[in-house]
Formats: structure tokens, C-alpha cells, sequence
């Protein structure tokens, strides 16, 4: 009993010890660092805004539609 005990805590300690490089639990994502968990997408200045909320556009006439 005291065997299989001993080998199961040997098996964790060894694999956490070869754990993928190219997998980075601390970073976001993986691989990218400096991602506060607090930061939002909102814009709180309206001068940064589209006006009236709309986006504009051109579909140039070059397009191939598919459908």
C-alpha cells in the first residue's frame, strides 16, 4: 500500500516537472503578458465614438459575391 502511495506522489512530482515550455498557465491566453483581468472594452470619452453610432462604409464594385 505504501508502495503504490510512493509511486503515485513520484508520478505527479515528475510530471509537473516536464510540463510543455510552450504552455504558460500564468499568461493570458498562453503566451501574452501584461492583460489585466479588470481591463474593459468601453470608451468612456464619446469624442472617440462613431457619429450616431454608425459606421461608414464602401463596397467597392471589384467584389465577387458568391451567392
Amino acid at each position: 500500500m505504501i508502495f503504490m502511495i510512493l509511486f503515485h506522489l513520484l508520478f505527479i512530482a515528475e510530471a509537473e516537472r516536464f510540463r510543455n515550455p510552450m504552455e504558460n498557465h500564468d499568461l493570458y491566453l498562453g503566451d501574452i503578458a501584461g492583460i489585466d483581468e479588470e481591463d474593459r472594452n468601453a470608451l468612456v470619452n464619446n469624442a472617440y465614438r462613431w457619429p450616431n453610432g454608425v459606421i461608414p462604409y464602401v463596397i467597392d464594385t471589384g467584389l465577387v459575391i458568391l451567392f
